[in-house]
């Protein structure tokens, strides 16, 4: 634990590491794949151009995250029975759950964590040496997180458009 930066997945560590670059203006086009934190687009084109199997490996990531998710299933039904309702036809609710995935030199998904509370914060914070915060807007998390919970609305909801449809793929 000497290499406090090392954990890629960690960002709440990474953003205070001296080589944390954040995300230039060109993160939705080709060329915004130069900084720390990226679009999961960003990833599958450097694993394409280095000859990579995208599909086998989106297929090992789509496994890896249904047993995850099947094993923390009586977890989620009991929270959600001891929080919201024991009736399922009049309550509706959801709960957005993050999952990290490590991949390994031979395409291997491996499960790191699942988050129960994934940070929705789209701001950089960081301490000045005066103590003070800095916040930062983020705009590739503002692109990706709004995202995410606009999809899950509509998934939830079955209302609105297919428009995000495929972005997380």
């Amino acid at each position: 634990m000497k290499k406090m930066f090392m954990h890629l997945t960690n960002f709440s560590l990474n953003k205070d590491s001296a080589n944390y670059k954040a995300p230039d203006d060109e993160f939705l086009n080709d060329g915004g794949d130069s900084g720390s934190k990226r679009l999961l687009s960003s990833l599958w084109k450097l694993f394409e151009e280095e000859g990579l199997d995208i599909d086998l490996m989106k297929e090992k990531i789509d496994d890896t995250v249904r047993k995850a998710i099947i094993s923390i299933e009586p977890f989620l039904i009991h929270s959600y029975h001891q929080k919201v309702a024991w009736e399922h036809e009049s309550a509706k609710c959801f709960q957005l759950i993050g999952v990290d995935i490590l991949i390994d030199r031979k395409c291997n998904a491996w499960l790191m964590e699942i988050n129960a509370n994934p940070s929705l914060n789209m701001f950089l914070e960081r301490e000045l040496e005066n103590g003070e915060v800095e916040k930062q807007l983020s705009e590739l998390d503002k692109f990706v997180k709004t995202k995410v919970v606009a999809e899950a609305i509509r998934i939830v909801t079955d209302n609105g458009t297919n428009e995000f449809e495929g972005t997380f793929n």
